[in-house]
C-alpha cells in the first residue's frame, strides 16, 4: 500500500514537470504589454486601411472635366466653316489631349438648333491682320476666327490654356473671350514671349532656338551645317 502511494506521487511529480514548459509559454503570451503592442498594431493596421480607403473614396467623389456654360466639353460638338481643311480634327486632337474629351464633328454647314452646344471655327467677322486670332463665347457657342491655319490652331491652344486657368469651369461664355494681336516691336523686343510661333500647334520647337545666346553661337560658330543654318 505504502509503495502504491509512492509510486503514485512520483507519477504525479512527472506529469508536473512535463507540463511546467506549456505552462511558462502560456504565461509568456498572456504578457499584457505583449497583448498591447498587439492590438496596438491591429488597431493601426485598421486605421491605416480605413484612411486608404477613404482617400481612394474621396479621389473617385471628385469628378475632374471641363464645363461650360453648365454643359460638359464632351457634349459639345466642333463644326468646321472655313476654307481650310483639317481644322475640325485639330482642335479634336487638341481638346482631347488636353482634357481627354474626344468631341463629335457635325459637317458643314450643320444642321443645328440654337440649343445644340458647339464649338464652331469660322465667323462671319473674319480676321483681316496677319497672325491675329480670336475666340469669343455666345450662350453655348465658341466661335473661332484667325487670320490662316496656323493662326486659327494658336487659338485653339490658348482656348484650352485659358480653359485651365478658370479651373476647367466657365460659367458665362459672354464672358470667355480673347484675342491675339501682333505685338508692335517695342514691345516685342522688351517681352519676346508676346510673339507667338505660328508653327506651334504642329511643331514643339526646340528650347535652343528660344535661346538669344544659343542662337547667336549657332549663327557664328562658322559651322555651315548647324541647324539653324
Amino acid at each position: 500500500m505504502k509503495k502504491q502511494k509512492i509510486t503514485f506521487k512520483l507519477l504525479l511529480l512527472a506529469l508536473a514537470i512535463l507540463t511546467l514548459p506549456a505552462l511558462l509559454l502560456s504565461c509568456q503570451s498572456a504578457d499584457p504589454n505583449s497583448m498591447e503592442e498587439t492590438t496596438a498594431e491591429s488597431t493601426a493596421e485598421s486605421t491605416t486601411d480605413s484612411e486608404t480607403e477613404t482617400e481612394t473614396e474621396t479621389e473617385e467623389e471628385i469628378p475632374e472635366y471641363v464645363t461650360l456654360a453648365g454643359i460638359p466639353l464632351s457634349s459639345y460638338s466642333i463644326v468646321n466653316e472655313t476654307e481650310f481643311e483639317g481644322l475640325d480634327l485639330a482642335l479634336q486632337a487638341i481638346l482631347k489631349n488636353a482634357f481627354g474629351d474626344e468631341l463629335s464633328i457635325l459637317p458643314s454647314p450643320a444642321d443645328r438648333s440654337e440649343e445644340t452646344p458647339c464649338l464652331i471655327i469660322g465667323h462671319s467677322e473674319k480676321v483681316a491682320e496677319f497672325y491675329t486670332y480670336q475666340f469669343t463665347g455666345n450662350r453655348n457657342k465658341i466661335f473661332f476666327s484667325g487670320y490662316d491655319a496656323y493662326a486659327y490652331k494658336n487659338a485653339f491652344l490658348t482656348f484650352a490654356e485659358h480653359i485651365r486657368q478658370n479651373n476647367l469651369t466657365v460659367n458665362d461664355l459672354s464672358t470667355f473671350n480673347y484675342t491675339y494681336e501682333l505685338p508692335d516691336r517695342l514691345e516685342y523686343l522688351q517681352d519676346p514671349s508676346l510673339l507667338y510661333m505660328r508653327w506651334a500647334a504642329d511643331w514643339e520647337t526646340p528650347a535652343w532656338m528660344l535661346d538669344y545666346d544659343a542662337k547667336k553661337e549657332a549663327l557664328f560658330s562658322g559651322n555651315g551645317t548647324s541647324d539653324l543654318w
